[in-house]
């Protein structure tokens, strides 16, 4: 199964990573380098409708519309083990989603909650990512949300700023994670929020939240 990951970790303040972070809209490509020493990750940006380049790096982590990955809690009893929690994710698949299970990419995380058992799952249909797997075909896929909170969480520890219970802003939403729960709103929250106009980057990147998405996807640890 394709690696699909939604479970946003934060990075360390001295993180070093030997994978690239990709993200892009319409028009623009942002892929961000490895981080060792430096404050910001060697970036560099690019038209969409150039080609993109194979390098030296094992893993590639691209940033995806979290608009096209779909989401669906399920709860089931405590003594399920591993594969019949796997058969309940195939079957709410199957019940929810009109498409072949092979046209989809798809990811579940298990919690326990008292007396029931929290089942996450995650999907994608495989033909948004397509393009970048005929390039990469071991790419990680991630959300763009968990990877532009990545990304504001990494600036945030490099300036010392704590805001444990804040709102993220992106693009015309405010998003905020509990635990493996993603919360979307359109009115602004009365907490604290994060965006890209609280840090002083510089002022010809364009598109500064398609910039803090590939840096958040080029910090993705590979934990759930």
């Amino acid at each position: 199964m394709k690696s699909f990951v939604e479970n946003f970790i934060e990075k360390p303040k001295n993180t070093q990573t030997g994978q690239i972070g990709i993200s892009e809209n319409k028009q623009l490509r942002y892929i961000a380098f490895p981080i060792h020493n430096d404050y910001l990750p060697k970036m560099k940006w690019q038209n969409v409708s150039e080609p993109l380049v194979k390098d030296q790096y094992s893993q590639i982590v691209i940033s995806t519309n979290y608009q096209y990955i779909w989401r669906k809690i399920v709860f089931v009893p405590l003594n399920y083990n591993q594969q019949m929690c796997y058969r309940q994710v195939i079957m709410t698949i199957e019940q929810n989603i009109p498409l072949s299970l092979n046209e989809l990419f798809f990811d579940f995380h298990i919690t326990a909650v008292e007396t029931l058992q929290r089942i996450s799952i995650f999907a994608l249909r495989k033909q948004y990512v397509e393009p970048y797997l005929s390039y990469y075909p071991n790419s990680i896929i991630d959300c763009e949300l968990h990877c532009f909170a990545r990304g504001i969480n990494y600036l945030n520890q490099q300036n010392s700023i704590e805001c444990p219970s804040a709102f993220y802003k992106f693009k015309d939403i405010y998003f905020q994670f509990k635990y493996d729960e993603l919360l979307i709103q359109q009115q602004k929250p009365p907490s604290d929020i994060l965006s890209v106009q609280r840090f002083n980057l510089d002022s010809q990147i364009p598109d500064p939240e398609l910039y803090i998405c590939a840096l958040g996807a080029s910090l993705w640890n590979g934990k759930v």
